[in-house]
């Protein structure tokens, strides 16, 4: 046996060694669709569109090998949503040209 690994944990994991958390540690991450009603700056046309969002999720619990420093950070943390796409392609037939979305947020909190 490995004198750094006991039964299958790291020496830092059972010491408590193991450092700060990543924000991905507070979270659970999930894609979603939401639709939208945006307007074609080109045509003018307004119409319905599916924007992707990351969806990041406070977890219940945190993680047992948490320091004080960690958490102070999860107390604060909220669940949050980030849009993924930053240009959609218009739904007129005779337009069909892609557009930046500036209309939307790209960081919306979620209320829990």
């Amino acid at each position: 046996m490995n004198e750094n690994t006991t039964r299958g944990k790291s020496l830092r994991q059972f010491t408590g060694e193991y450092g700060n958390m990543e924000e991905r540690d507070f979270f659970t991450e999930t894609t979603e669709q939401r639709t939208h009603v945006l307007t074609c700056p080109k045509c003018g046309q307004s119409g319905e569109y599916k924007v992707t969002w990351i969806v990041r999720r406070k977890r219940a619990q945190l993680p047992r090998h948490a320091d004080e420093r960690d958490r102070a950070k999860f107390a604060k943390a909220q669940s949050y949503m980030v849009r993924r796409d930053d240009k959609l392609g218009c739904v007129n037939v005779r337009c069909r040209k892609p557009f930046d979305i500036s209309s939307l947020q790209s960081l919306a909190f979620l209320q829990d």
